[in-house]
């Protein structure tokens, strides 16, 4: 499938390639998800355009916050904010791009990692089903809003964690991402951090962004066939931060 005409990022066999042309496969974004339930099924299909989506019963969506569906099917994917549940009927906040058939993989999960993870760790994951194309993951954004500033000796604007927040790429090729108790160790490993100004009425906020390609010179690429995975593990308590949510952005490759 030929869908561009330039790669950058590392091959199979760990060669780096930092060839830089017009990139215009198509784009990629997916939040990390704790995900809570696997085996849905779609019962019906959904047609282009659909804000609807009728599942098997028993899915659990309950219109939580942070409550989120993603479909996988055929190279495509859908990952939306459930706005209503009507008995197996699961409203989304934005209408499907794609037919989607009832032989899709359906998944219920959570992206806000501000959660209790001191006595269970929460894994936060993200990993390409039903997809041949590997995917290039070229930033990967965290964005969290929080009632006190922020500074780099906090982890976003509460105190510094004790155990932190740890990231993983896995299985294709194994290796750690990093161990972040406080701002200022996201800044050692090459992202940015911004504490933006808060308006009078609003909340506080920490912006970190890791751009792969100019912190590593390539991209993160995902292999589908190796069940490519990337986690995000939480071991405190973070529910006094108001939101917490990593965004992984990227594009398709001309891999196949």
């Amino acid at each position: 499938m030929k869908i561009g005409n330039g790669k950058i990022g590392a091959n199979k066999k760990g060669k780096i390639d930092v060839f830089v042309n017009d990139q215009t496969n198509p784009l990629f974004q997916n939040f990390l998800m704790n995900e809570l339930k696997d085996d849905i099924t779609l019962t019906s299909p959904a047609l282009k355009n659909a804000e609807v989506v009728s599942v098997s019963t028993g899915h659990g969506f309950t219109v939580a916050d942070g409550e989120y569906i993603t479909i996988y099917e055929n190279n495509r994917w859908v990952q939306s904010r459930v706005v209503s549940v009507d008995g197996d009927d699961i409203g989304l906040d934005e209408p499907l791009a794609f037919e989607i058939s009832t032989d899709a993989i359906v998944i219920r999960g959570n992206n806000l990692l501000n959660v209790d993870g001191s006595t269970d760790e929460v894994e936060f994951s993200f990993m390409l089903r039903s997809f041949t194309i590997p995917i290039d993951i070229s930033k990967i954004i965290i964005l969290a809003i929080h009632p006190a500033e922020g500074d780099y000796t906090k982890f976003t604007g509460i105190t510094e964690l004790p155990n932190g927040i740890w990231f993983r790429k896995e299985n294709g090729v194994d290796f750690n991402l990093g161990n972040y108790k406080n701002n200022q160790d996201f800044r050692l490993k090459g992202a940015t951090v911004d504490f933006p100004d808060k308006a009078p009425a609003g909340a506080f906020a920490t912006e970190i962004v890791f751009d792969m390609v100019d912190i590593f010179g390539q991209v993160m690429r995902f292999y589908p066939e190796d069940d490519d995975t990337f986690k995000g593990t939480v071991r405190d308590a973070l529910q006094t931060i108001t939101s917490l949510q990593v965004a992984l952005i990227g594009s398709y490759t001309d891999e196949s």
